[in-house]
């Protein structure tokens, strides 16, 4: 257990230092990399390609902070919400991972022909949401784990789970509606606005989708029937009704509007939006109805 310690430990370190030398890459390249530099320079070239292993390990990191966040969460019976967002920030900020990588390479190879700025304010952005994943990381990791350990075993019928399931689809509704409007801001060209649509609204969903992997990992073969108690599955129903009362009425809204004026926007908005809506809604509606005790 101690080694275990002392390993996760150092990569904790290894991953902190990792993000600084990431930043200060960052803040070296960006004044040097201008439109009379005809192409990167030798330097600037091996100071980008040496943040490629510093996100690996603090890609490693991450996971190491996602599997511990799920096998804790089951011994959680307070602040479960605070754990749920927490739960959310490690898998963004694991994705935006490679989109660091992503974005370093665009910068690299359109500085002289576009604007790059704001591709720069979101590779500073990510490597915030990095570093406060990762601070939050050791800081938990120092407190230990829940007094009651765990179970490996299924999780049918865990509250901790259910609950945890509702806050973070009802977060992740939530980020999907301003990811959606997002999108329409001038942050890429009109021909990508479509792509740069889904691909939040993706990314938005994905700490929901990791989360429903983890149980069909935990639950095994059991149909979906048995993986939520009688007052549980009760509580959702009832978040249902109220999810399909308030993605109906936006549905024909959108549909009114789009016949009367042409709005311009991307074909996928109005179905996201009802989606997204509706998620967060039956997530919501559900975790109030189980709270208030049906």
């Amino acid at each position: 257990m101690n080694a275990k310690r002392i390993a996760t430990g150092a990569l904790a370190a290894l991953s902190l230092a990792g993000l600084l030398y990431c930043l200060a890459a960052y803040l070296y390249i960006q004044p040097r990399l201008t439109p009379a530099m005809t192409e990167p320079s030798p330097t600037i070239r091996t100071v980008g390609n040496i943040t490629v292993p510093a996100l690996f390990l603090t890609g490693l990191y991450h996971i190491v902070l996602l599997v511990r966040a799920f096998r804790t969460l089951a011994g959680r019976e307070r602040n479960l919400f605070p754990h749920s967002l927490y739960m959310i920030a490690v898998v963004l900020s694991g994705t935006m991972l490679l989109s660091d990588l992503t974005l370093l390479s665009d910068i690299g190879k359109e500085y002289a022909l576009w604007d790059v700025a704001d591709q720069w304010l979101m590779l500073y952005g990510f490597t915030a949401l990095h570093f406060l994943v990762t601070a939050c990381g050791i800081l938990i990791g120092r407190q230990g784990a829940p007094s009651r350990a765990p179970s490996r075993g299924p999780v049918c019928g865990s509250d901790a789970f259910y609950l945890a399931m509702l806050q973070i689809g009802t977060a992740c509704g939530i980020l999907g509606i301003a990811a959606l409007f997002l999108s329409l801001r001038g942050i890429v060209p009109d021909r990508f606005r479509e792509s740069w649509m889904l691909m939040l609204s993706c990314l938005a969903l994905f700490p929901l989708v990791v989360f429903l992997a983890y149980m069909i990992v935990r639950n095994g073969r059991r149909p979906i029937s048995t993986w939520f108690d009688e007052k549980q599955t009760a509580d959702t129903a009832v978040g249902a009704l109220f999810a399909l009362a308030a993605v109906l009425p936006l549905l024909l809204a959108g549909s009114a509007v789009e016949v009367v004026a042409v709005t311009g926007l991307p074909a996928p908005f109005w179905p996201m939006t009802a989606f997204f809506v509706g998620l967060a809604v039956l997530s919501a509606a559900s975790l109030a109805w189980s709270r208030a005790g049906g």
